[in-house]
């Protein structure tokens, strides 16, 4: 059968088969529509090493299902070995890179999985995860429309990602705070609810960054990113027009990196095109808008 055929408990399932742990919430805590899910078994499938049909729901179960009983064989048959050896066999750089290209691939709805690595993973990871939220978490221009989930001893809390929240995200966003040491860290962390402290990266076991289903839409005065592209049959002439209103046939360049145009927000955007208005204005423009929630 199809993902699409599937009801939403059996996907939620499927997902935790996937991930091979158990969520602390139901399906709608975690994904707005049927079609997130399905892209987030997708794309997690595809990372964990799946490689059939990928719109087949029975392939995908039966895969997952016959690769999780054999980690669990192994794990019983390996008790007695030192527990610092990784059944994963890619090295830490690989998994790394792996982790790095599904956050890009779709930047405010990702997953990480801090138990595939070791500290010397963690330090590669590190520089490019500071990178990434530079690049894409700062930029968003209402942060309170997402929520991160992570995963502390086991157990999942999440949190509306006011600038608080992410402020403390970010400065603990270093080496101090991201590998663990166990010399002089206690290696047990116990989270009340509702503290308004957020533990320590090297503290999370997973993370999850998604959209604030409950987020109040109506009290929204941010603007928003338009996720269509010009079709490539478009007339030229519509083409460079739409190119004026920050509309582009890719979000990448030939680089495959992101085109410089979408660095800024549409407001300093339409600015810019008129020509009015010098580097240094638009500099402090900028700033004014990027600090809003500092």
């Amino acid at each position: 059968m199809k993902l699409s055929e599937i009801d939403n408990q059996k996907l939620f399932q499927l997902f935790e088969l996937i991930i091979n742990e158990k969520l602390a919430h139901d399906f709608n805590h975690y994904w707005t529509s049927k079609e997130d899910c399905i892209r987030d078994i997708i794309d997690f499938a595809q990372q964990e090493g799946y490689n059939g049909d990928i719109d087949n729901y029975d392939a995908i179960y039966w895969f997952f299902k016959g690769k999780r009983n054999n980690t669990t064989q192994e794990e019983h048959q390996n008790e007695s070995k030192d527990e610092s050896i990784k059944v994963d066999s890619k090295s830490q750089s690989d998994i790394a890179k792996q982790i790095m290209k599904q956050l890009k691939k779709s930047p405010t709805n990702w997953y990480i999985d801090f138990n595939r690595l070791d500290n010397d993973g963690r330090k590669i990871l590190l520089p490019q995860l500071i990178d990434f939220f530079k690049e894409h978490i700062d930029k968003l221009p209402i942060i309170s429309k997402y929520k991160i989930a992570f995963k502390v001893d086991n157990q999942w809390h999440s949190k509306q990602l006011t600038p608080e929240v992410y402020k403390q995200l970010m400065n603990n966003l270093n080496e101090n705070h991201f590998i663990f040491d166990i010399e002089n860290v206690v290696p047990e962390y116990f989270y009340e609810k509702g503290a308004e402290k957020i533990p320590e990266w090297s503290l999370f076991n997973a993370v999850k960054f998604s959209e604030f289903k409950s987020y109040n839409t109506n009290n929204d005065i941010g603007g928003s990113f338009f996720q269509y592209v010009i079709h490539e049959k478009c007339p030229l002439n519509v083409i460079k027009y739409l190119n004026k209103l920050q509309i582009f046939t890719s979000l990448v360049n030939k680089k495959n990196q992101q085109r410089v145009e979408l660095d800024d927000c549409c407001f300093i955007y339409a600015l810019k095109q008129t020509g009015c208005y010098d580097d240094d204005t638009l500099n402090k423009m900028r700033l004014r808008i990027n600090s809003r929630y500092q």
